[in-house]
């Protein structure tokens, strides 16, 4: 089996690995620095394969500022990748949501928290328990995209009504 890890970038990002279907864990970045995230992803890398970064772009009605700061997120995380000589690979969000069943709402943020409690019912931090509200969004985005990861590099069928 792959295990595979995800990364979630900006202020308020994630991550994650997935070792099969019963090991998880997942961390938000809110009260982390650089620093703290590059030493976390260098003491998990012998516990996973392959890591899944969020590509991120810029979207309508984003500040410069915001959107310089979640691009310079997206850089730093790909160069610890980098870095740590970790296989990786680029995913839209548009392409991870769709394919574990997001629907397009306007309360994307509630839809997400629903399906990670659904996936993963015993993660502590995917249900708030231990962290604030912001590590708990950046680790269910982590865990998220760390699923559809699993799904692609196991060959889980995505298409199947009970995936999982």
């Amino acid at each position: 089996m792959i295990r595979v890890a995800a990364l979630d970038p900006g202020k308020t990002g994630g991550f994650s690995i997935i070792k099969n279907h019963e090991e998880n864990e997942c961390y938000g970045f809110a009260k982390m620095t650089q620093k703290d995230i590059s030493l976390l992803i260098k003491s998990k890398m012998s516990e996973f394969d392959i890591c899944y970064l969020e590509q991120v772009h810029s979207m309508p009605g984003q500040g410069v500022k915001s959107m310089f700061n979640f691009g310079a997120s997206f850089g730093q995380l790909k160069g610890i990748l980098q870095t740590l000589c970790i296989k990786y690979e680029l995913i839209t969000p548009s392409i991870w949501q769709k394919t574990i069943g997001i629907p397009k709402s306007s309360d994307k943020k509630r839809a997400l928290k629903e399906k990670a409690q659904q996936l993963f019912p015993l993660n502590d931090t995917v249900h708030g328990i231990g962290v604030t509200k912001n590590e708990q969004e950046g680790a269910i985005d982590a865990i998220l995209i760390a699923e559809y990861g699993f799904r692609i590099e196991n060959k889980v069928c995505i298409k199947c009504k009970e995936n999982r």
